[in-house]
């Protein structure tokens, strides 16, 4: 048998398993990353006495409402920090679900929720999607999970403003 042969399986039987080990450890790395950032917020959940029963990992940030006690919490990684906002939906103004197009092409280039405060509080912008750093397939799906919690936020607003008339009647 030829020798020329051998040396394509050779190869193939020392790379397969090379690449299957870095495809592991760089799933292991987002795994220990998410886990590290559920771990934050829950926490600043604790530490605030929080009981956040919706929350969720958005592009390497995380959103989550306690209904009890009417909180909203964000969780926005920048490149210097990262910071945790955390709202009394009674506050809330409103929150809207913008998408920013660019002006060339007319593609959406950005999909956010725009949170808006009463009391001097300064709005936030949780991104969901960003063309610049996001896969253009999964567009789609992070307007499906803003449009989502822009329900669940206005919901609970709601109900976090209609308890807090109905407990002012009882104290008059």
């Amino acid at each position: 048998m030829n020798y020329v042969y051998y040396i394509p399986i050779f190869l193939i039987l020392i790379l397969v398993p090379v690449v299957m080990a870095v495809a592991w450890a760089r799933v292991k790395k987002r795994k220990r990353k998410r886990e590290k950032l559920r771990k934050r917020f829950e926490d600043f959940a604790i530490k605030n006495n929080l009981s956040i029963d919706k929350k969720q990992i958005v592009r390497g940030n995380m959103i989550g409402i306690d209904r009890l006690n009417f909180k909203l919490v964000f969780l926005i990684n920048s490149t210097s920090k990262k910071q945790f906002h955390l709202v009394d939906m009674r506050d809330l103004l409103n929150c809207s679900l913008k998408k920013d197009r660019d002006k060339v092409t007319k593609h959406i280039s950005k999909i956010y929720l725009q949170c808006q405060f009463e009391k001097g509080v300064p709005g936030i912008n949780f991104v969901f999607f960003d063309e610049s750093k996001d896969d253009p397939f999964k567009m789609m799906r992070s307007f499906k999970k803003a449009s989502y919690w822009k329900k669940c936020i206005d919901i609970f607003t709601e109900t976090a403003k209609l308890s807090g008339k109905s407990n002012r009647k009882i104290a008059v």
